[in-house]
């Protein structure tokens, strides 16, 4: 395919309710998922909250973009932290590896042609059982991309991105999903959006070929019912301004293309709340960012210079970009996940709680399963090893009784959290200094690495407004 016929970038499509006061949310039996989404949105030329933007039509997606999405969107849809990955270097160098692998295969099969990301060639002949896995990624992909944009365009940019398979282990309450679900569905949505205001957004993503894209949105649209508000502990929870799924169309020989649909707001909230301790959100964010970093970094047995405070290393995949991260982090890398190994074998007792003995009271049976958890593997040397006299300190610390929405918040306290992340947190003026310093392009993640380009390639700000209406 010549470049002169391509777009100047990948196309981005944007809908909203056709109607201010729309109710309608999920498809009705018998019709036509190409029909309701026709009968029922438009599409957007601004967004429908903030200052009310114009939103891109075609984006020109850059190395360092590409890379940041495929980070920010975690391991997989139900990847959790255990204490036991935080204990065992081996089985998180394993993970590392696995992140690796997935991000060679997404760079594999796609390239740059002019400002258009497209699959290869070859691509019409990968069997469709791995074709799954590659738009499982992208998916996820499209949908920190679309909201990139979506929160850039109201002037509330994107603060925190974050995967809910993941960071449901920092909820407040033990064993809570992010949604009541309704009965039409059994999934809760993929991502929450934290942006600078405070505001939440929440983010659902498909992937496949273009023709099946109608049903994929239907489907997302139903994971976007009955959301309930969403806040840091601390805070008051909000209801999320807004609930956008983003997919992903991926056709052989086709530039990427992106479709967003933001459903009518759900005021009728069937839930408390999800709430999530924001210390033990923020230490599990810098612990995933140390493993991204030891995935990508090239040369791992080589001495990396230091700049102004970070450690910058060239990647070791396919891509003009280096990867950097604040040498606090990696100082304290010990301190976070001894800290994150306890808060998580509280939590994995606190949802497996089940009293099997009168003679035991609750904080007898928790001291008991804690102990048990962080107890040394003798078969591995390299396990992380926990003072038993410092845990039993912290552990004689923690609430004798079970307080339903307070117990991790005060196991947060207790490990000191805030404490520890005083000493880590990348300020803005580190963040400015890095980005004056190197490359033609920064972005950093939620998580807070830096990712550089290193070359004038396609730029990420080169956006064509969406000037049309489709229906």
């Amino acid at each position: 395919m010549a470049t002169n016929k391509l777009p100047p970038g990948n196309e981005f499509e944007f809908y909203v309710p056709s109607a201010p006061a729309a109710k309608q949310f999920s498809k009705p039996a018998g019709v036509k998922p190409s029909a309701f989404i026709a009968s029922n949105f438009k599409t957007a030329v601004t967004v429908p909250f903030g200052i009310k933007g114009k939103l891109p039509g075609t984006i020109a997606i850059s190395d360092t973009e590409f890379a940041a999405a495929v980070l920010e969107c975690g391991y997989g849809r139900r990847a959790d932290w255990t204490t036991r990955l935080a204990l065992n270097p081996r089985e998180r160098a394993d993970l590392r590896s696995y992140l690796k692998a997935r991000l060679t295969l997404v760079l594999s099969c796609f390239y740059m042609d002019g400002k258009c990301r497209l699959p290869r060639p070859f691509y019409r002949r990968v069997e469709q059982s791995e074709k799954v896995a590659v738009s499982f990624v992208l998916g996820s992909m499209g949908a920190y991309l679309a909201a990139r944009k979506w929160l850039k365009a109201a002037d509330d940019p994107m603060k925190s991105f974050l995967h809910v398979g993941i960071y449901a282990k920092a909820s407040l309450k033990p064993g809570r999903r992010l949604v009541s679900f309704a009965s039409s569905s059994e999934k809760s949505p993929d991502f929450l959006v934290e942006a600078d205001s405070g505001d939440w957004h929440v983010f659902e993503s498909k992937g496949g070929v273009a023709s099946e894209r109608w049903a994929r949105i239907c489907e997302g649209l139903k994971q976007l019912d009955g959301l309930p508000p969403i806040g840091w502990t601390g805070s008051p929870a909000i209801s999320a301004k807004t609930a956008v799924c983003v997919h992903t169309s991926i056709n052989n020989d086709k530039p990427l293309s992106f479709m967003a649909v933001d459903p009518p707001s759900d005021v009728q909230a069937r839930d408390g709340g999800f709430v999530i301790v924001r210390s033990a959100a923020r230490v599990l964010q810098i612990v995933e960012a140390i493993e991204q970093f030891k995935a990508l970094r090239a040369y791992a047995d080589v001495e990396m210079p230091e700049l102004g405070g970070w450690t910058i290393a060239p990647v070791s995949v396919a891509m003009d970009v280096k990867v950097g991260i604040s040498n606090r982090y990696m100082r304290a890398e010990r301190s976070l996940l001894r800290g994150l190994a306890v808060f998580l074998a509280v939590r994995e007792f606190l949802e497996r709680e089940r009293p099997t003995s009168r003679r035991e009271t609750f904080s007898e049976r928790l001291r008991r399963s804690i102990r048990l958890k962080l107890k040394p593997d003798s078969n591995d040397a390299d396990a992380l090893g926990i003072s038993r006299a410092w845990l039993d300190r912290k552990l004689n610390r923690l609430p004798r009784n079970k307080f339903e929405g307070f117990f991790l918040a005060e196991c947060a306290r207790i490990l000191n959290f805030e404490r520890l992340l005083k000493f880590v947190e990348i300020g803005d003026t580190e963040r400015v200094k890095i980005s004056l310093a190197e490359g033609y392009e920064t972005v950093f993640t939620s998580a807070g690495l830096v990712l550089l380009g290193t070359s004038k390639g396609p730029s990420a700000v080169a956006e064509v407004p969406n000037a049309t209406a489709r229906g």
